[in-house]
């Protein structure tokens, strides 16, 4: 499986200038249009913040687990759009 950060960075190597700027842009609304609210909020500490699982949990008082699942949902919801945009 194709981890999200790497599939990120391909993208941004395939872009320059401009180009760059829309793709940041198309991330940003596939985060905000395909994501529930718990699964934005858990990816962007998770990105953003650089956050571990278990800080997530600590700081939203949900498991380990709720967070890991919400995370992996979320990746492969971004992942699956950007694919289709190729």
């Amino acid at each position: 499986m194709l981890d999200l950060k790497e599939l990120i960075q391909r993208e941004k190597e395939e872009y320059d200038g401009e180009d760059r700027e829309k793709l940041r842009r198309r991330i940003v609304r596939i985060i905000n249009g395909e994501l529930t609210e718990r699964e934005r909020a858990y990816f962007l500490l998770s990105v953003l913040e650089e956050r571990k699982i278990k800080e997530i949990a600590e700081i939203k008082e949900v498991s380990s687990a709720t967070v890991s699942k919400a995370l992996k949902n979320a990746k492969r919801k971004i992942r699956n759009v950007l694919k289709y945009l190729e």
